[in-house]
């Protein structure tokens, strides 16, 4: 996956703004794209009041109207203008660029991309990929990377904590992880030998970053694109489907690196985590001796079957031939809300499956 050779040009040009202070800072956010860019364009147009979707070289020049509710401290509404950019990279990936601010961002290009499913998907990347990909942006220019203010998500609590201590990318995510929180998104400054600043961004999970000094086009490449690909990927190897006999059959395993489900509260963890995923619900069919759950996707009609057989792993049938699109978005739900594992695809015959008949 890359981006187009006018894409690319475009972002030097955003940079050039950043640069001379008339920009403070761009955002880059990545969709890898399940239909064509322009189905998406015109079937997610009713998220906003005004939409123009403008044809570029690198792609569209969207301007956008959104009308919000009225709320307590706004009885009457208000408005919400902006315009942002979407560049283009094949028919697998697209990089929504802006340079708004934070309240237009997220009634803009950020909403796009939350709604984009099932036409297209943010990626999702795990903590030891997201600090994986920090320090390859870094020895891409033999820079050091210090983390000058990181977030983690505590699957127990649901909630966010934040560290603005200085330290070292590794020394971050090392600290969090002896907190019991994985890593979603750091903010970075990439600095050279002699200590001076090149770089500033921030990157998440969702390989979105904010760049608020440095090479724009760097990030776009090592980091925003590269997690696309990683994603992208990782869905290739998750298109799992439901197969007319059991022999030829494959599952899903998420295996967790410790014991994970070891009772009832962890198993209502797992469902309730599920349940945060936008459009997603959970069924249990039963709990005693195992899990059994289906896990429907109400934004796509398909359904997967979910069965924790042990406590240190989840496996996922899909109960249609459709339902690829439904795993890879269980697993990125799971790993967002729950917990990270490693992901393993096995015939069914070789799993410990004990989910009922496949046939």
């Amino acid at each position: 996956m890359k981006l187009s050779a006018t894409a690319a040009t475009r972002i030097e040009e955003v940079s050039r703004l950043l640069r001379s202070g008339k920009a403070q800072r761009v955002t880059l956010a990545p969709l890898v794209l399940k239909e064509t860019l322009r189905n998406l364009l015109a079937r997610r147009a009713r998220l906003f009041t005004e939409w123009q979707a403008q044809r570029e070289g690198h792609g569209h020049v969207v301007s956008f109207k959104r009308h919000l509710r009225p709320t307590p401290h706004t009885p009457e509404g208000r408005v919400v203008t902006g315009q942002f950019e979407i560049l283009e990279g094949g028919k697998e990936l697209c990089v929504l660029a802006s340079i708004l601010g934070s309240d237009e961002e997220s009634h803009g290009p950020r909403l796009l991309a939350r709604r984009a499913y099932p036409l297209g998907v943010r990626p999702f990347v795990k903590s030891e990929d997201l600090l994986r990909r920090v320090i390859n942006l870094a020895k891409a220019r033999e820079w050091f990377p210090i983390c000058v203010d990181a977030i983690g998500y505590d699957r127990e609590t649901h909630e966010f904590r934040r560290d603005m201590k200085h330290q070292s990318i590794a020394d971050a995510f090392r600290e969090m992880e002896d907190q019991g929180r994985l890593v979603h998104q750091v903010k970075v400054s990439f600095r050279a030998e002699g200590g001076h600043a090149r770089l500033l961004a921030t990157l998440n999970r969702y390989g979105r970053a904010v760049v608020e000094h440095g090479e724009v086009s760097l990030v776009a490449k090592e980091f925003v694109v590269a997690s696309a690909e990683d994603w992208a990927r990782g869905g290739r190897e998750l298109s799992v489907v439901r197969e007319a006999t059991r022999s030829r059959q494959k599952v899903v395993r998420l295996v967790f690196p410790r014991s994970t489900l070891v009772g009832p509260e962890e198993i209502a963890a797992l469902c309730d985590a599920l349940r945060r995923g936008h459009g997603l619900n959970v069924t249990t069919v039963h709990l005693n001796p195992y899990l059994n759950a289906q896990v429907l996707d109400y934004l796509t009609g398909d359904a997967v079957q979910l069965v924790v057989m042990d406590d240190a792993s989840v496996s996922l049938l899909p109960r249609s031939v459709r339902s690829r699109g439904t795993v890879e978005r269980v697993v990125a739900t799971i790993f967002r809300f729950f917990g990270e594992a490693e992901v393993r695809v096995e015939p069914i015959g070789k799993s410990n499956w004990r989910g009922g008949s496949a046939d």
